[in-house]
């Protein structure tokens, strides 16, 4: 990860690093510690990239948007997915 983002910046890309949602049932199994430490590493990223954005959020959607309690996302959830990946691009890339 660390030589994918050096490669980008390197290139002139700005580079966005965003959590894939999960299933409320997935989420409910990260402990406070586990959260922490996912933030943390996030934020260690950006203190070592400067430009980097990376969402430090475990994110949980309905679980209507997804396939199954884990990772999978069904078309509804694919396409929400989509949307809001849109919007947070142009957001971020219009900067």
């Amino acid at each position: 990860l660390e030589q994918l983002i050096r490669r980008a910046q390197g290139e002139g890309a700005k580079v966005l690093i965003r959590a894939h949602p999960l299933n409320p049932a997935t989420v409910s199994n990260f402990t406070a510690l586990h959260r922490d430490q996912y933030a943390a590493f996030f934020e260690g990223l950006e203190a070592r990239h400067p430009g980097l954005v990376a969402e430090k959020v475990i994110r949980a959607w309905p679980p209507e948007a997804f396939g199954d309690e884990d990772l999978h996302m069904n078309a509804h959830g694919a396409s929400i997915a989509g949307v809001e990946l849109a919007n947070d691009l142009e957001r971020e890339l219009a900067e």
